[in-house]
């Protein structure tokens, strides 16, 4: 049978182009417990050394039971380390803030990179596990004999085992991969808004790890066919991210690259061993799988820590400094523990991928998965989406989310495998005639039909199970409180329909007049006689020809300001010197904006008659009303937001630690005249003086550093553009978690959403 077998993966692999992997060797039994141990070598001398003798011994030691006990700590374990991790890392660097705080108040004066904290994150859990590990060899119980069989084995002097040059070159894909899988995996988690749906994705790592398999004819775990589980899990977790309703373009990339670069590791960690051979004593093995934990500790170290000092800026010894919570340090003591013993008892996040040092077997299994593995990996995902579903940021996960989350869990216990668990509990058993004093027993042949009804409380189950997801995903933002109706000048009778108000400076007139054209081509907007829709231009470039400016970009009004305050103090001051002639409707948008390519199709979407405040920028920012920051690095630094939100509510209610308020973001944004007149002329007034001045509050060193604060430039006006939401009556926390990411919005509404998802209506 097993020459039929490498026959057939011969000639697969010959169609691929491939050399024929060898057949794997036969191991020789070890020593049994009933075995002659005084001369173990006798019989075993090319096979066997101390160590083997001294693990025979070990094993025979332990009962079954005690073995299995021991591997089902494991696991627990490893389920609570993992989830600790996962969990502790969001909250780390979302809820506490912890990307800037630890950094620079004033990390926003560095053009953003994206990277924030994920990579420090990463780089001090490998120094912790590098230190961790190097104790841990110095404490290890070895085997007593008189040669010391690991320094032998580091000298190559061993008779028959390869030099060690040859079997870490072998681990160096699988170290690699693992080392950036960290780090990557952190930026996933900072930049997914969705965590329930990144931990959702863990089966895409068993898939990969199983489709690196086939690719390479590998014989370990070889498969004579495409593995079709592999595909599926992938089709599923495709369908998974397509439902996704808050998909950024970082998240997208870190997230599911992560969990491939697990797989990755895994796999080529199965092919490595499958080079290196399992027929190798037991030190060589322990020391091909010391060296892949060496150098993915040394990598990891190197790759994260260079990264993290040319991305993640240190602190401005000029700006005086927030010192960490004493909640914060605790949170990082934990999250580095919990990543340091995950790594220990399991290797990665969220996939379950032991270890063994001592044994013959690789540790990794590809799909389907053993039940430890399968069992392991499947409850810390889904313990990771109950609580984080619940935990902030508020977010939903679709219904058709969690029925093809169920479908991969499905396809990655492997169908028949379930088919056998199951039918275990629902079909008779016999003695195995074929066998008679073996005791043990074997399922009947079922036909097809009762096949059908074994299998039916599995898709009870899932469907079950999916309905139970599904509704405790809705309940989070089922809570969340609705803020008092907006304050709107009902009296005031605007004259123009429609105003297009951009902001420019040295933008391309060809440019500009693309941008307004595409704007004025939409369904809503579209319908409106062109007499009806007022195009206006502000340029704040001191040379530019107005008149031609004018008929270049086939603007209604071309108006010279001086560049003070950025885009903010440009649309303060249409407000405020336009007060009495504020249209219907005004987009308020930059002249070389943000992702136009995803701003068309929210205002195709969400801009209706009654729309009384549209953010165009990216949704989901939602924040504490006294401690408001952002994962972009900015914080209310100036404490303008507690003041503004009792001004602005009518009642002069007041921010509380529970009030949460959504942020704008990129500046670009439409809003009703009835709405802007909606609070005092005064407070935009106050805003716009701050913004343009040159010194003051707005200005002071202590908390805009020594660079990057200019009058034309001022860092007030990252303050300014998250404050549109809050001065136009529209930051409410549900709006911040329905409302879908521009990128998934190119795609229309979310699965059962509507216009009221994005937009605050008059």
């Amino acid at each position: 049978m097993q020459e039929a077998l490498n026959e057939e993966e011969g000639r697969r692999c010959l169609l691929l182009d491939q050399p024929r992997p060898e057949p794997v060797a036969q191991l020789p039994p070890k020593p049994s417990p009933s075995a002659d141990l005084a001369h173990p070598q006798a019989e075993y001398d090319d096979n066997y050394d101390l160590e083997d003798l001294y693990d025979a011994e070990k094993d025979a030691s332990k009962g079954p039971q005690e073995s299995a006990r021991e591997d089902w700590r494991r696991i627990l374990f490893w389920i609570v380390t993992s989830v600790t991790a996962v969990l502790s890392s969001k909250l780390l660097m979302v809820n506490y803030d912890y990307h800037y705080r630890a950094l620079a108040l004033h990390y926003w004066n560095v053009h953003p990179t994206d990277f924030c904290l994920a990579l420090t994150i990463a780089l001090r859990s490998f120094v912790v596990l590098g230190l961790a590990y190097v104790l841990a060899l110095y404490t290890a119980d070895e085997p007593k004999a008189e040669e010391n069989i690991l320094w032998n084995y580091l000298q190559g002097s061993r008779r028959g085992t390869p030099w060690p040059v040859a079997t870490w070159l072998a681990m160096f894909p699988a170290a690699l991969m693992a080392a950036v899988s960290l780090p990557m995996f952190m930026m996933g988690v900072l930049h997914m808004p969705s965590l329930p749906v990144l931990v959702m994705l863990f089966p895409l790592a068993h898939a990969t790890e199983a489709l690196l398999s086939f690719i390479t004819c590998s014989v370990i775990g070889a498969r004579f066919w495409l593995p079709m589980s592999a595909l599926a899990i992938i089709a599923a977790l495709a369908v998974v991210l397509r439902d996704e309703y808050r998909l950024l373009v970082q998240g997208l990339i870190w997230g599911p690259v992560s969990i491939i670069s697990m797989g990755l590791s895994r796999g080529f960690f199965r092919i490595a061993s499958e080079c290196i051979g399992l027929q190798w004593n037991t030190a060589t093995r322990r020391g091909a799988f010391h060296g892949f934990a060496i150098m993915t500790i040394i990598f990891g170290t190197f790759s994260s820590g260079i990264m993290a000092y040319f991305y993640e800026p240190g602190p401005d010894p000029t700006v005086e400094h927030q010192a960490l919570s004493a909640s914060t340090l605790i949170l990082m003591i934990i999250n580095t523990a919990a990543v340091v013993c995950t790594a220990f008892t399991g290797t990665f996040l969220l996939a379950y991928s032991p270890l063994f040092y001592d044994s013959a077997t690789v540790g990794f299994s590809s799909v389907p998965l053993p039940v430890s593995e399968f069992l392991a990996s499947t409850f810390a995902s889904q313990i990771s989406y109950i609580i984080a579903i619940f935990a902030a940021p508020t977010v939903l996960v679709s219904w058709v989310q969690v029925a093809a989350y169920s479908v991969a869990i499905m396809c990655l216990g492997g169908p028949s495998s379930l088919y056998k668990s199951f039918g275990s509990f629902n079909s008779p058993q016999r003695r195995d005639i074929s066998n008679p004093g073996s005791g043990y027993t074997k399922l009947r042949e079922a036909s097809r039909p009762r096949k059908v009804i074994m299998l039916a409380p599995l898709f009870l189950m899932i469907s079950f199970w999916t309905y139970l997801l599904t509704s405790i995903a809705e309940a989070p933002i089922a809570m969340l409180a609705n803020q008092a109706a907006p304050s709107l000048d009902l009296a005031y009778q605007p004259k123009t329909r429609i105003e297009i108000v951009l902001s420019m400076y040295d933008e391309s007139p060809e440019s500009v007049a693309s941008l307004i054209r595409d704007i004025k081509s939409t369904t809503y907007i579209s319908s409106f006689p062109k007499q009806e829709v007022k195009t206006t231009v502000y340029t704040k470039h001191p040379t530019d020809d107005l008149e031609m400016l004018k008929s270049l970009t086939k603007a209604g009004s071309v108006i010279r300001l001086a560049n003070l305050g950025r885009e903010g103090g440009t649309y303060l001051r249409h407000i405020v010197h336009n007060w009495d002639e504020l249209a219907e409707q005004t987009l308020f948008i930059q002249a070389g904006p943000h992702n136009k390519r995803e701003i068309l199709p929210r205002i195709e979407s969400y801009l209706g008659a009654n729309t009384g405040m549209l953010s165009l920028g990216e949704a989901g920012a939602v924040c504490d009303c006294l401690t408001c920051s952002d994962r972009w690095g900015w914080s209310d630094s100036f404490h303008v937001i507690p003041g503004l939100y009792s001004r602005v509510h009518p009642g002069n209610e007041l921010c509380t630690p529970e009030t949460q308020i959504t942020i704008s973001l990129k500046g670009q944004f439409i809003a009703s005249g009835r709405r802007i007149r909606g609070i005092s002329k005064d407070i935009y007034r106050e805003m716009l003086e701050a913004i343009e001045s040159e010194v003051g509050w707005s200005h002071d060193p202590q908390i805009v550093g020594s660079k990057g604060d200019t009058a034309d430039n001022p860092i007030f006006g990252f303050t300014v553009e998250r404050l549109w939401g809050l001065l136009l009556q529209c930051a409410d926390p549900q709006i911040g978690a329905k409302c879908p990411s521009l990128l998934s919005g190119t795609l229309g509404f979310r699965r059962g959403g509507g216009i009221e998802d994005c937009a605050c209506l008059d």
